[in-house]
């Protein structure tokens, strides 16, 4: 089954994609470029400039997860709004293992080292189960709690 991952609500909306550079079905770690986009940037008014003009920026958006991409809902050459980005998944990836259970910093599934993993951002609408979250940050907890929250 596939994640869904959507827009960060912290970019600076609405946005225009330029660049998509990843075509299906390529795989991405997380940290790897996903697309590129547009945006205008009004300045507010100063003493040095009372009505300031808009102006064009640029910036990435970046995979908060790994995988094999399974499809874009966006193109490039599309602006894409708030709600939008809120109300639709703009990629579907394909995980190799979502590291629903650890134990000790390791995927119990997979046996990954998730010390160095990060808990998913704003950019998934997908979470972890308390039991996860648990374990990876809590190392105090002793093999009894474990067994109670698996």
């Amino acid at each position: 089954m596939s994640t869904e991952l959507y827009l960060p609500t912290s970019l600076p909306f609405p946005i225009k994609v330029l660049k998509i550079p990843l075509k299906p079905p390529a795989e991405v770690s997380r940290g790897t470029n996903l697309l590129s986009y547009s945006y205008v940037h009004c300045d507010k008014p100063t003493a040095d400039e009372p009505e300031p003009g808009p102006e064009v920026r640029y910036g990435t958006w970046d995979s908060p997860i790994e995988g094999v991409i399974d499809k874009w809902n966006i193109r490039p050459g599309e602006t894409v709004s708030a709600k939008r980005a809120r109300g639709e998944p703009v990629l579907l990836v394909n995980e190799p293992c979502k590291h629903g259970m650890q134990l000790g910093g390791l995927c119990c599934l997979c046996g990954k080292d998730m010390t160095e993993c990060v808990l998913p951002s704003t950019n998934s609408r997908r979470r972890y189960p308390r039991r996860a979250c648990a374990t990876t940050c809590n190392p105090r907890l002793n093999a009894s709690t474990l067994r109670l929250l698996c």
